[in-house]
């Protein structure tokens, strides 16, 4: 996920997904969507990448990441729509 407000691929409802990010090295990420549930993180303890499992409401649903740096520093927030249909 790139920039703000960026488009991201669509998804079914019901479906399983896979989202992730690059950072800064040994950052954690702090997801928040709606519309859905992360069943699973990817990669370890740093939560760069997650699933999702979207609901069956077809719409757009907001998917946000921020990151936080082993130094304690906080990014600005990034996100993006998911089309669900």
């Amino acid at each position: 996920m790139h920039g703000h407000g960026q488009s991201l691929p669509f998804a079914c409802a019901g479906s399983m997904e896979a989202y992730g990010v690059q950072g800064m090295p040994n950052s954690v990420y702090f997801w928040e969507l709606d519309g859905g549930v992360i069943i699973d993180t990817i990669y370890g303890l740093n939560n760069d990448s997650i699933v999702v499992r979207w609901n069956y409401d077809r719409r757009d649903h907001s998917i946000t990441v921020t990151e936080q740096t082993e130094y304690g520093c906080f990014g600005i927030p990034v996100g993006g729509n998911v089309v669900v249909n």
